[in-house]
């Protein structure tokens, strides 16, 4: 064995011997150093970390079991290999020095020949056992690689490999006419699904979505998964936008067919935006920003968008006003509005519905369109909807002071408000701070019925909660949502607001018209209230009438106008305003 450039590390107290045996590995050609005791050994050892060490058993201060110990208790040297040379071969001697830790024995006196076998053994299994080492890393190394650069399900690379591939792909355009496509697709409902599918069925799942996929693509093109339902492909085949348009067409139609896995079937949708190379930009980053972008305008009903500036405008518009409403809050720039509530038996105004509008003071007045859904979407909606309650306590404490009639007032809750804990306390709270606690029935809550309908049991113990306040309580825009009518047997409510896009054209459209009468029939057997949103014209008003609806609200009687306003039109309104009852009711809805 060449022992070229080894180091061994001899310990011996005998001059003579230590001396000998550095000269036979010297002539060997192995580096030697020498100590003449164990303390001395162990600081040399510690120091220079040889590739094997000789060492005495039986030495004064510190003997060859006690250098050993030291050695095998420190990360760094625990590992070297040690022989003991002595001249007791004794079995319960050999037996010690194996328990703590040592590689070989050699006892004296011994031959050239025998020390360096020994030596030579036990280098060479060190040898093999570094070779080992070294493949089990570089397999584990491979391994590593390939967990961080692949998703284990899918067997897809991820966003690791994709500056590579767009380089690849950017680098063997021929002209900057030739686009790159980067598409960004979310996979729909993938979640929700996966949680009634055991692992092996969701494999399988994540593995035909993978097939789906590639299956669309050519050898140019590339599929990353970006997240757990989020896939990107580099369009390399396609060059032009309408080409890229084909393609995409191409995997939303082979993504959208019915999937089975064992016995479960279903169909997964998915939102997929498109930029382009090097129309919309040229960095990698921005390219992706921009698919996801495009993806989040996505409505269900295209299933694709390419990336636009304008949109990118737009979102820099609402993020703006975003940030307008936190200084709206602040400043004080929402208002309410009322729009009045008009008996339908006897004319007289009984109740206004309240809206918030937004006076910015450089746009003007904000319809809520422009705002509410930025409000919901970042929560602002909580304490705007908390503005509103304290304006409408105000408003109707002044309305009291002045000797107004008592007006029930609705107010719209958000989703979110809705699910505020501790709303009922919150409420309380705005009555007992205005005085009104002992003014019953002045306030109606409107809440939409998917909101309601989302969690019933829920729902209900708010609703009860509310309503043992004085509350009344409505269900919103229905007929929009769910319309079940099974749920108004078991919520808390008092009122039903029937959807404006049921009362237009009642005297055109048989289906709204049987839908309208069979609502108000309906409620009224179960004792709640109906309510007409949206009456515009005299004609929807004397259907309405005939039909029994409690109450009208509309623009036929008003807009909605600001408190101020409001006051005088109650006290100016008069019933004869009504439209007279009258037998113009069509066949179809008689």
């Amino acid at each position: 064995m060449d022992m070229t450039n080894i180091i061994i590390l001899v310990i011996e107290d005998d001059e003579s011997i230590r001396e000998n045996i550095a000269e036979m590995l010297t002539d060997e050609g192995c580096t030697v150093l020498v100590a003449e005791n164990g303390i001395s050994g162990l600081k040399i050892a510690q120091e220079n970390h040889p590739n094997l060490i000789l060492c005495d058993i039986m030495m004064p201060q510190l003997d060859g079991y006690g250098v050993l110990t030291a050695l095998r208790e420190k990360p760094d040297t625990e590992i070297i290999p040690f022989i003991f040379l002595t001249a007791r071969a004794d079995r319960t001697d050999q037996r010690t020095g194996m328990k703590l830790g040592s590689d070989d024995y050699v006892t004296k006196p011994f031959s050239r020949a025998d020390l360096l076998e020994a030596i030579s053994t036990r280098l060479a299994k060190v040898n093999s056992q570094d070779q080992y080492i070294d493949s089990k890393v570089a397999w584990e190394r491979k391994k590593l690689e390939e967990i961080y650069h692949y998703d284990p399900d899918s067997g897809l690379p991820n966003r690791f490999l994709l500056r590579q591939k767009f380089n690849e792909t950017v680098a063997s355009r021929h002209s900057l006419e030739e686009l790159v496509g980067i598409l960004s697709l979310q996979i729909l409902q993938l979640r929700q699904v996966e949680i009634v599918l055991n692992p092996q069925e969701r494999q399988e799942l994540i593995l035909e979505l993978t097939r789906r996929l590639r299956s669309q693509l050519g050898e140019e093109d590339a599929l990353f998964l970006m997240d757990h339902d989020r896939y990107l492909i580099i369009a390399t085949i396609p060059k032009t936008r309408a080409e890229i348009q084909s393609f995409v067409e191409l995997i939303h139609g082979v993504m959208v067919k019915p999937i089975q896995i064992g016995t479960f079937r279903t169909r997964l949708s998915m939102l997929m935006g498109i930029s382009c190379f090097p129309e919309d930009d040229t960095c990698l980053e921005g390219l992706v920003e921009k698919a996801d972008f495009a993806a989040s305008r996505v409505s269900q009903e295209i299933a694709y968008e390419f990336y636009s500036s304008h949109q990118r405008e737009q979102n820099l518009e609402q993020l703006v006003l975003e940030d307008e409403l936190i200084q709206a809050l602040e400043e004080s720039w929402f208002r309410v509005f009322y729009q009045p509530k008009i008996d339908g038996n006897t004319g007289a105004i009984v109740g206004a519905e309240a809206l918030v509008r937004c006076q910015h003071p450089q746009k003007g007045l904000l319809p809520p369109a422009k705002f509410i859904p930025i409000a919901e979407a970042t929560g602002l909606i909580v304490p705007i909807g908390l503005q509103v309650l304290e304006q409408v306590c105000q408003d109707q404490k002044q309305w009291n002071n002045l000797g107004l009639s008592p007006l029930k007032i609705a107010v719209n809750l958000s989703p979110l408000q809705f699910r505020q804990a501790n709303l009922d306390q919150t409420i309380a709270n705005l009555l007992s701070t205005h005085g009104l606690m002992l003014l019953p029935n002045f306030l109606e809550l409107e809440i939409t019925e998917s909101c309601l309908i989302a969690n019933v049991p829920r729902a209900c113990e708010i609703l009860t909660s509310l309503a043992n306040l004085g509350i009344t309580l409505a269900i919103d825009d229905f007929g929009t949502g769910y319309s079940s009518l099974e749920y108004l047997q078991v919520l808390p409510v008092n009122v039903v607001k029937i959807d404006q896009c049921f009362v237009r054209g009642l005297d055109t459209n048989p289906k709204n018209a049987s839908i309208v009468k069979s609502v108000i029939q309906l409620c009224h057997e179960l004792n709640l209230q109906v309510v007409a949103e949206g009456v515009e014209t005299v004609t929807e008003a004397r259907f309405l009438q005939n039909l029994g609806c409690d109450q009208l609200q509309g623009y036929l009687f008003s807009r909605p106008v600001p408190e101020s306003e409001f006051y005088q039109f109650c006290l100016d309104w008069t019933a004869s305003e009504v439209p007279e009852l009258s037998n113009l009711l069509p066949d179809f809805i008689v």
